[in-house]
């Protein structure tokens, strides 16, 4: 199905109640559109008129005129001071550069700044094609810096993994390390309980033997005898009580021990460097 050509807007500036003109400029002074035969009439009044194709090309702030009353102002009233620098109109604020000597009309200024050669719009479109320049030299800046830090994120990630990965092994090769180092400890107190408690059991049988001894006489020997043996026991006795108390001296309870709070502390002080993520 052919496409349906869209219709034709007919100029709202004409006068004529039969206007079949078509719009195809753009006046921003009137902000309307309008056909060929108006534009002329819009030029007489220093409006500023583009196609209708290029009207959102075109920055409406930088084009406006210096003065607020619009109706009396046209291009006559306008004046450029060449010392200040400055385009004013005399009308709406003549005491502006009244002492300025370096005065001239509008026009007188303007005179050849559409030309190729003029300098005013030749450095003017230089410079504004080398700030241009250097803005788009900016974005390409910030698009490789942030390349750049995809590129810095991904590597930390990498160092992070490895980095777990090399503590992952060094943690298994040290918990092999003290599992190993906790047997011999602990068969080394084994062996030396086991013969603390060897000598302890000998004191033990020879205090048995002693009971018996004295009971065995108490039952089945006469009172001399008994006295006798209970007086040797009683030595012994008190003998054996001294052997006691250095017994308690000599013999110790072993401990195993970890200091974990204080490898934790230790630990933590250390990963917390590795927390340490820095933006310049």
């Amino acid at each position: 199905m052919p496409m349906t050509e869209s219709p034709k807007q007919l100029c709202g500036s004409c006068p004529s109640a039969e206007n079949k003109n078509t719009i195809e400029f753009w006046c921003f002074d009137c902000s309307e559109s309008i056909c060929i035969e108006c534009k002329e009439k819009h030029f007489g009044k220093f409006h500023v008129i583009i196609p209708m194709s290029e009207a959102g090309k075109v920055d409406k702030s930088v084009i406006t005129g210096p003065c607020t009353c619009t109706d009396k102002c046209s291009q006559n009233s306008y004046l450029h001071c060449k010392s200040h620098d400055k385009i004013y109109c005399k009308l709406c604020a003549p005491s502006i550069h009244k002492s300025c000597s370096d005065v001239q009309s509008i026009a007188n200024a303007a005179t050849g700044c559409q030309h190729r050669t003029s300098v005013l719009i030749t450095d003017l479109e230089l410079r504004l094609g080398n700030l241009k320049t250097n803005y788009l030299q900016l974005i390409e800046e910030q698009e490789l810096n942030l390349t750049d830090l995809n590129f810095q994120k991904y590597q930390i990630k990498a160092q992070v993994c490895d980095f777990r990965k090399d503590m992952n092994e060094y943690l298994n090769e040290l918990e092999d390390k003290i599992g190993n180092q906790l047997d011999r400890y602990y068969e080394q107190c084994r062996a030396q309980i086991s013969k603390n408690i060897q000598a302890i059991l000998e004191r033990c049988n020879m205090l048995s033997l002693l009971e018996n001894t004295l009971h065995l006489l108490i039952t089945n020997s006469s009172e001399c005898r008994t006295f006798i043996a209970a007086k040797n026991i009683d030595r012994k006795q008190c003998e054996e009580e001294s052997v006691f108390e250095t017994f308690e001296d000599f013999l110790k309870l072993f401990k195993l021990s970890f200091l974990k709070e204080e490898t934790n502390d230790i630990n933590k002080k250390f990963l917390r460097h590795w927390e340490r993520l820095s933006l310049k």
